[in-house]
């Protein structure tokens, strides 16, 4: 099984912070809301539910609405690009979890607190994106 690493919070805040900074000119803070408002309505779910393949199916239905969004304005597709490939990573992420989960079920309590510490940290690196794009003077 492949290692899975959790990122530590320091490198969640400086990857959002670079992130943040480098889309604050290429991506309007309404585009970037609708975007997070999906997230959101994910994120809520996840607190109720606490299902990791529920978030993993949701979070995948994500990336068609980024893609129409990137179609409609092109100035978007290396935010779309690096959002996907986040959504992608925490996808891999869950289910390779999930596959350690049936091949070592003595391990389940563990493999499930990483499985959620996968997802907080997607939803922490979102929310800090959005956050340092403010901060660095998204329109």
């Amino acid at each position: 099984m492949a290692e899975i690493k959790i990122r530590e919070a320091e490198d969640i805040v400086k990857h959002a912070d670079e992130l943040g900074k480098k889309f604050s000119r290429q991506v309007k803070t309404h585009q970037l809301r609708n975007f997070y408002s999906g997230i959101t309505q994910i994120r809520q779910e996840w607190k109720r539910q606490k299902d990791a393949q529920s978030v993993s199916s949701k979070l995948v239905m994500l990336q068609p609405k980024l893609a129409y969004a990137a179609g409609r304005q092109s100035s978007i597709k290396e935010f779309v690009s690096e959002i996907s490939r986040e959504i992608t990573n925490t996808r891999n992420d869950i289910k390779a979890l999930a596959e350690e989960m049936k091949a070592k079920p003595q391990q389940r309590e563990d493999l499930e607190k990483k499985q959620r510490e996968v997802i907080d940290n997607f939803f922490a690196l979102i929310e800090g994106i959005v956050a340092y794009h403010k901060f660095y003077g998204g329109d």
